[in-house]
């Protein structure tokens, strides 16, 4: 039986990597894991309280703009954007509302 893609529903290819199972869509390319290689939602939380997510961080910092060059400049219309699940400090809105 086939795997299908979470956000698509279409059938995925198999990739074993480090002791994990992924899939990758045919269609639209989403990559996930194998549910069974999920961690429980407080384990997730407890790592995600761990992260320094703010404009401070220059690594973090670095990885947005890498993003908005390749992801968002490309394809920017009306200076619009939505900056969904941003955590405590919505760095990305920051650093698009310096390009403006």
């Amino acid at each position: 039986m086939s795997t299908r893609c979470t956000i698509c529903e279409s059938n995925c290819e198999t990739i074993e990597a480090n002791n994990t199972t992924y899939y990758v869509c045919t269609v639209c390319k989403f990559i996930f894991k194998n549910s069974d290689s999920l961690l429980a939602s407080s384990e997730e939380k407890s790592r995600y309280d761990m992260h320094d997510n703010s404009i401070e961080n220059t690594g973090y910092v670095e990885m947005f703009k890498r993003f908005i060059k390749a992801a968002v400049n490309p394809y920017a219309k009306d200076g619009k954007a939505l900056d969904f699940g941003c955590g405590p400090v919505p760095v990305l809105m920051q650093l698009l509302e310096k390009l403006g």
